[in-house]
């Protein structure tokens, strides 16, 4: 891990931080067959949820560079294998701020969320992301992250 990029268990005061990441997810981008203000509204929505898991099992981690400014957080929870029922964790959300993208943020969250991971004795560590986002599916897979499944969707 780059040793200006510091990790730490998220507390409260940083939830104004993580609610200011959910438009970094609504910049991502929106299916055409889904409502742009849905989508917005679940972002904010999912925002709140991460400050509902600090302190909880969950994980919770913010990275800050060394003069203690914000740079990105990570939500990993636990969850369960659709096909094997085996308990594994979930990234459920990761996010950077833009001035942090490329500087190795992303890649020191993973990273001890994999250790956390571990920690719980999960053998995997699993994530969603949009198919469009090919930023994203390039980043995980240069992680070590491979697709599994393809969600298949037509509009009626």
């Amino acid at each position: 891990m780059d040793q200006t990029i510091h990790v730490r268990p998220a507390t409260a005061d940083d939830l104004p931080f993580i609610r200011s990441l959910a438009e970094r997810f609504a910049r991502v981008g929106t299916p055409a067959w889904r409502d742009a203000q849905q989508m917005w509204e679940f972002h904010q929505q999912s925002a709140e949820e991460v400050g509902d898991a600090i302190d909880t099992r969950d994980l919770v981690l913010i990275a800050e560079d060394v003069q203690g400014n914000h740079l990105g957080f990570i939500h990993v929870t636990h969850a369960t294998d659709f096909f094997t029922q085996e308990p594994q964790g979930y990234v459920a959300d990761l996010a950077v701020s833009a001035q942090a993208e490329g500087k190795g943020v992303g890649r020191a969250l993973m990273e001890q969320a994999e250790v956390w991971a571990r920690t719980q004795g999960y053998r995997l560590l699993v994530l969603d992301v949009f198919a469009f986002n090919m930023r994203a599916r390039t980043f995980y897979t240069h992680l070590g992250y491979a697709e599994e499944t393809v969600k298949m969707v037509k509009e009626l």
